[in-house]
């Protein structure tokens, strides 16, 4: 349950429907958890390679969630919906932060 992450949790968010909490840390695990099935039910994980620091939603797709721990030069793209990792971004350097920024005309 939650009491095993609770301690090292450093990213959260909702999903886009606000279905869902999202949360990890240095359990090196993206955990996806279903409000609907309330405050004491088991969640899902899905296993990273590193630290998690940043979770990010998208505003147009409520399936679609970016990751990315510090220091690290990939920020993976996740399906929460199939847990599966879509595509991975990679950067110059390491990653110090992430964010969305959206520009709408």
């Amino acid at each position: 349950g939650l009491k095993e992450d609770s301690a090292e949790v450093l990213a959260v968010s909702f999903d886009r429907r606000s279905e869902k909490v999202l949360f990890g840390g240095r359990s090196e695990r993206l955990n996806i958890w279903e409000l609907r099935d309330g405050p004491y039910a088991d969640y899902s994980a899905i296993p990273l390679h590193y630290q998690l620091n940043w979770i990010v939603t998208l505003k147009d797709n409520s399936s679609l969630v970016l990751t990315a721990g510090e220091r690290e030069t990939v920020i993976d793209v996740w399906n929460i919906n199939t847990g599966r990792l879509v595509t991975q971004l990679q950067t110059a350097g390491g990653i110090r932060d992430l964010r969305l920024s959206l520009h709408e005309d």
